[in-house]
């Protein structure tokens, strides 16, 4: 997967914090990643993947993915939003929407926004 070197720079940064994203700053970095998600910049979609899986390793709790699949689900493109993104907006969210580790509760959830 190819990223620019600002995406890169970021990713790298937040593999070597040693703390975890506080609960107040990932809805921020989420906002930022999902935006980079639905660009015309393939390299940015691209890089939203990338940036969200190191997000969602520094901070797996049970609200922030709650708070991810809220907000992945209520996007053009993804189910809830009944409408239809462009192609490579949805594979990026999609790719994303991946990078959460199988769950009974995130299962549960999904299944509850998409009715």
């Amino acid at each position: 997967m190819a990223f620019t070197d600002n995406t890169l720079a970021i990713m790298q940064f937040f593999e070597a914090y040693p703390h975890p994203i506080d609960s107040d700053t990932f809805p921020c970095l989420l906002a930022l990643i999902l935006n980079s998600a639905e660009s015309i910049n393939v390299l940015a979609h691209q890089g939203s993947v990338g940036l969200f899986k190191v997000l969602i390793q520094k901070s797996p709790t049970d609200s922030n993915i709650e708070l991810a699949v809220n907000e992945l689900l209520t996007l053009p493109g993804l189910p809830k939003a009944r409408k239809t993104g462009k192609p490579d907006h949805q594979t990026a969210l999609y790719s994303i929407l991946f990078m959460l580790t199988p769950s009974l509760s995130i299962s549960s959830l999904v299944a509850s926004i998409v009715h």
